[in-house]
Formats: structure tokens, sequence, C-alpha cells
């Protein structure tokens, strides 16, 4: 059951930084100076690397959980 608790953790982080992401992207069309644009694309870049690594740790703990049930 503890594979199962980290799963549903990570499932609401990668929920979270979802919707960061997604306020990143609408800041970014309406902001209009360029240097603060910059500035935000660097923000949602990193939160692009943030979501990767939460689906790679997701992925890994779900197999983690599927060789468990299957054993």
């Amino acid at each position: 059951m503890e594979f199962q608790v980290q799963i549903n953790n990570v499932k609401t982080k990668l929920q979270e930084t979802r919707a960061r992401k997604k306020q990143q992207e609408d800041l970014i069309m309406k902001v209009e100076n360029q240097a603060l644009k910059n500035r935000f694309q660097a923000l949602l870049s990193e939160i692009i690397r943030q979501e990767e690594r939460e689906m790679e740790q997701l992925a890994s703990l779900q197999e983690q959980l599927d060789s468990l049930i299957e054993k």
C-alpha cells in the first residue's frame, strides 16, 4: 500500500505542477515586455523540467508496484 500512497502523492504534485505550467503559459501570452517574457519563459522551462521529473518518478513507482503485484 506504501507505493500507492507515494503514487497518489506524486499524482497530486503533478496536477499542481501542470496547473502552474498553465498559469505561466497564460502569463507569457499576456505580457508584452520582451525582457519580462524571457524571464517568464525561463520559469516555464523549469516548470516543464519539474513536470518531466514527476512523470518519470510516477512511472518508476508504478513499475515497482506492478512488479510487486506480479509476484
